[in-house]
């Protein structure tokens, strides 16, 4: 893996020390951090409630199980539009308070749907302090018609932090305040410092509020990829492992 901007690292000197752990952001930056966070969420929370998107409950009880035919249906496919919605506005936001500039042409919000396939939107920070950001939409076929999905992407080469919805079946659909949820929730993470590791079949990502590891053939413990991004995230020369892909951000506006 080559090195290119600031906030890519490769490093192969020495494994991570023990103590370090995420407390090195300092104080100063992590209540950076989460007021930039509050001031972001407000504003999305503002005008995603003007577009009057159409909401909806979770279908069942939250001590109910679904039944085996919900997992082949998915009942209304357009319902997750309101994904191209939510991360739409969330571009506009990015934009105009945190100070990004996209690298696309901006679709009609009132052709959801038609600007859908493929669309790819590329914020980037004046700065070097944090990878650009991808927003890519997608429209995948499904039994009952086309269900949108977006996936949030960084840096270049880009590494995906998480596609939504994980799964567009009646099962697996927990109302739309969750759905939003979770796309509001994997952008900040994106935005805030974070590290994330990419290897043939493993990845791991760690966050100021969230970390995760997925595969089979992660090559470290995960308390050895705790101390690893703990110490990326501090600025130390540290060794990865060698099939390793790293991105190193330090957050939009959490200097």
């Amino acid at each position: 893996m080559q090195p290119v901007r600031r906030f890519y690292r490769t490093h192969r000197l020495r494994r991570p020390g023990v103590g370090t752990n995420m407390t090195v952001l300092g104080l100063a930056a992590r209540l950076s951090c989460t007021v930039m966070r509050l001031a972001l969420m407000d504003e999305v929370t503002r005008r995603y409630a003007a577009l009057d998107q159409p909401s909806w409950p979770c279908p069942r009880d939250p001590t109910e199980s679904p039944q085996g035919w919900e997992y082949s249906r998915v009942t209304d496919p357009a319902r997750y539009d309101v994904l191209l919605a939510r991360t739409r506005v969330w571009t506009e936001v990015l934009c105009t308070v945190a100070g990004a500039r996209r690298a696309d042409i901006p679709a009609p919000r009132a052709a959801l749907r038609e600007a859908a396939a493929d669309r790819e939107v590329l914020l980037r920070l004046p700065a070097d302090a944090a990878p650009p950001i991808w927003f890519l939409e997608r429209l995948g076929r499904a039994r009952d018609g086309l269900v949108a999905a977006v996936e949030i992407a960084v840096g270049e080469p880009r590494v995906s932090l998480g596609r939504l919805p994980m799964c567009g079946c009646d099962a697996c659909d927990e109302g739309s305040d969750s759905l939003l949820q979770d796309v509001d929730e994997l952008v900040l993470h994106a935005i805030s410092p974070f590290v994330a590791l990419r290897g043939g079949d493993w990845s791991f990502d760690r966050g100021v509020m969230t970390q995760g590891s997925w595969g089979r053939g992660r090559p470290w413990s995960f308390s050895e990829l705790v101390r690893l991004a703990d110490s990326l995230l501090a600025g130390e020369q540290v060794a990865v492992p060698d099939d390793a892909q790293v991105v190193v951000s330090q957050g939009w506006g959490c200097a």
